[in-house]
């Protein structure tokens, strides 16, 4: 498929997040990569959340590109709706070109897992990224994934998290591999242990054929869903330079401190864990590869073959970013 025809729906799951949805909006209009589809859903917020993303949802432009409105009314639960527009920052390379388009879904408060799940039936491009309205992006975040998926025809594309409350969480790629083994669909982006939706743009085909959604009430949705997501993927690709910026906030659903809540949280915690458990001992998968050792081989700049040894022993060559040998060693501490 050619890049530029590759559609991404954004899905943009927002509540009471007022001070922070005209900054991911803008964050995703600035982009280099302008064939993006943002489905802002308002899962009931008591904040200017729905006021804020829908001035952005109606805008026309008038910028150097012709503003048009690209889809028709987004209707809500309760049957009012607002439409989806192209935005002037989107609109600079002219109506020629695809354009980012902004549509906002309202409903009563059903969650995240639930608003996801509304979101991806919404979504109407190639590929879905899950992005928290807190969070941002490098704005050539979407050219570099859609760059790997248009050479490697992947089921999904895994880009690096930085993670500012947790550095040692951060996650980042040197190299871009095309993974097709299962165990290294798993271990090599380290799925069972950065979780995260968000760090991932996946087929959205996938999805459907393999009806595969999030749990809806579940609070720590996102490990059954990126465990069998990247199990489920025929390849993934992984995307050096692409980084999703992830910040905690006060008040989110790791954050919260009220008993309850919290008693709440550590439940499903306990539940997540044993299912990643069971899910890998019957697959048998490991939960993560710790790179100990890297070696490059370059030709004019470009890393022709690279050997990448493990903390399990395993030694692994590729060659332009395919994986061509794999040797089986003592495990390393």
């Amino acid at each position: 498929m050619e890049k530029q025809n590759i559609k991404i729906s954004v899905i943009i799951p927002v509540y009471n997040g007022g001070k922070w949805v005209a900054q991911c909006i803008e964050n995703m209009l600035c982009q280099s990569y302008k064939n993006l589809e943002l489905i802002v859903i308002d899962d009931g917020s008591t904040d200017d959340t729905a006021a804020i993303a829908e001035k952005y949802a109606t805008q026309t432009g008038t910028g150097s590109g012709t503003g048009h409105t690209t889809r028709p009314g987004a209707f809500s639960e309760t049957g009012s709706g607002t439409g989806s527009a192209t935005h002037p920052a989107a609109q600079a390379q002219g109506g020629a070109f695809p354009t980012v388009t902004v549509t906002l879904l309202r409903q009563s408060n059903h969650g995240l897992a639930a608003t996801r799940n509304r979101g991806i039936e919404a979504a109407t491009g190639d590929y879905i990224h899950f992005m928290d309205v807190d969070d941002l992006l490098g704005l050539d975040y979407y050219s570099l994934m859609v760059e790997a998926l248009a050479l490697t025809d992947a089921d999904m594309a895994y880009g690096g998290l930085i993670n500012e409350a947790m550095p040692l969480s951060t996650v980042l790629f040197t190299d871009r591999l095309l993974l097709v083994a299962p165990e290294d669909r798993i271990a090599v982006p380290s799925v069972g242990l950065s979780c995260s939706a968000c760090r991932y743009l996946v087929r959205k085909s996938l999805l459907d054929d393999n009806n595969l959604r999030f749990e809806p009430g579940l609070l720590i949705e996102d490990m059954p869903f990126s465990l069998q997501a990247a199990y489920t993927a025929r390849s993934i690709v992984t995307v050096p330079g692409a980084v999703y910026h992830y910040r905690r906030r006060a008040g989110s659903i790791l954050t919260r401190r009220d008993r309850a809540f919290v008693a709440k949280r550590n439940r499903h915690l306990k539940q997540v864990r044993a299912f990643r458990s069971e899910f890998l001992r019957e697959h048998g998968l490991q939960s993560h590869l710790i790179p100990v050792k890297k070696l490059k081989y370059e030709i004019l700049g470009f890393v022709v073959l690279s050997r990448i040894v493990f903390n399990n022993g395993v030694e692994k060559w590729y060659l332009w970013g395919l994986r061509v040998a794999k040797k089986r060693g003592s495990r390393l501490n």
